[in-house]
């Protein structure tokens, strides 16, 4: 069995309160919630990637989003990391959301250049 946690980089993000998120994909690599989450990049590219390498780009990106979370509570709400750590449930639920997941992989389109934050979620 492949270290996700360590092909996403997650073993060298020291100080990552949402881990356990992170840990919890990891146990479920077998399943294909990546492939939500990269579903923009262009369908010729994206038949031409491995299983593999689709769960380990949409490792490292989860990953890099949940750190800048993490700053965003830390720097501009100003919350200790206890508070930070009681949000690990609701960044779990909503980084599940199948539409969340989808808006998120709109980033990896090449043609894309900011995300709808005005698409509603169900």
């Amino acid at each position: 069995m492949l270290d996700w946690l360590a092909m996403w980089g997650v073993t060298q993000a020291a100080g990552l309160i949402f881990k356990p998120i992170l840990e919890d994909l990891a146990k479920d690599a077998a399943k294909d919630w990546a492939k939500d989450l990269l579903k923009g990049i262009p369908g010729k590219i994206f038949q031409k990637l491995k299983k593999e390498d689709i769960e380990i780009a949409a490792g490292k990106a989860l990953k890099e989003f949940l750190q800048l979370m993490q700053q965003q509570l830390k720097v501009r709400c100003k919350l200790a990391e206890a508070e930070i750590e009681e949000y690990t449930t609701d960044i779990q639920k909503f980084i599940s959301d199948k539409s969340v997941t989808e808006i998120l992989g709109q980033a990896f389109d090449i043609n894309c250049e900011s995300l709808d934050a005005n698409t509603k979620l169900i």
